[in-house]
């Protein structure tokens, strides 16, 4: 079993629960956020191995949550996955310059989602 942990933040309660049901599934310790203020209390309350973020949140806007967590020195180094319905290149390539480590949009095909989650964490621990 995987004890790595992840916050998902997601203002979507149905792509939330899925998400969070799956990769508990797969051993993974799942925290969830339906917004933005509440991902960054949990973010600063806790230490996670990775971090997923939704980019369109009914407070804070995903970018900003990028940004922020990016520039503390606690989760400086812990991989963001965005996970979003935007699809523009542009969009994704000024996230990727902000510091996000992978993005996939929504709908994702499950089987990705997890190679990419499992991907995004043995990546963390080998540069450790």
């Amino acid at each position: 079993m995987n004890s790595a942990k992840i916050l998902l933040i997601d203002g979507n309660k149905k792509d939330r629960d899925s998400f969070s049901s799956l990769l508990n599934g797969e051993g993974y310790n799942v925290y969830c956020a339906d917004n933005g203020d509440e991902g960054l209390k949990k973010a600063k309350s806790e230490k996670f191995d990775l971090i997923i973020l939704d980019l369109i949140l009914p407070d804070i806007n995903g970018e900003e949550i990028c940004s922020r967590l990016k520039s503390s020195r606690r989760y400086n180094g812990v991989p963001i996955l965005v996970l979003s319905a935007k699809d523009e290149i542009e969009d994704i390539e000024e996230l990727f310059l902000r510091g996000v480590d992978d993005y996939i949009v929504k709908p994702p095909r499950l089987s990705y989602l997890i190679s990419r989650v499992e991907f995004n964490i043995t990546n963390k621990r080998v540069e450790k």
